[in-house]
Order: structure tokens, then sequence, then C-alpha cells
């Protein structure tokens, strides 16, 4: 992976916070991060608290064994996260418990 990719994504996500809005990661982006992981052949859990559509937690852990959690404030963007991701909550992070038995 070229150095110039990375560093273009980092330079974006750090242009978005400027600006403060609500910018989706593309999956080119994604891509680049999933390149640079190893993931373990057992399962593992994985969770994005700010998931958005969940399309970024799905890209990176695609072909693994991650057991995924994502929530979402937005509604809009909650039901399209929960078709993506088997552990979807609608809500804030702060408010939300997830356990598994």
């Amino acid at each position: 992976m070229a150095a110039g990719n990375m560093k273009g994504m980092f330079d974006r996500v750090l242009r978005n916070k400027v600006r403060m809005g609500n910018f989706e990661t593309t999956d080119q982006d994604m891509l680049c991060v999933r390149s640079l992981l190893q993931f373990p052949n057992s399962p593992f859990s994985v969770a994005d608290f700010c998931a958005g559509s969940g399309r970024a937690l799905e890209i990176l852990t695609e072909e693994s064994s991650a057991v995924s959690f994502g929530i979402e404030p937005n509604e809009e963007k909650y039901l399209e996260l929960r078709s993506r991701i088997p552990n979807a909550l609608y809500g804030g992070y702060e408010e939300c418990r997830c356990a598994l038995f």
C-alpha cells in the first residue's frame, strides 16, 4: 500500500472534523485500513460506536470471524445499519449496553 493513500485518507478525516460534518468513511479507506490488520481465526468482537450505515464496519470485517456491533443515533442510518450488521443498536453509545451470553 502506498503511504500517499493513507496520508490522503487521514488528511480527509481531519478536514471533515474541521467542517464538523457527518462524512462516512469511503470503501477505499476501509480497504486500506483492513490491509494493515490481521484477524484471528476464532470469533472476536468488533464495535463501532457511531456506525452510520454500517458499510465501513461491513468492509472491515468481511471474510473474518468477527462478531460485529454497531451503534447509531440517527434513525435513518440505523435502519440501513441493521440490514448490514447483526448486532445493531439504535441510540447514543452512552446509553447502550451490549452483552453476549
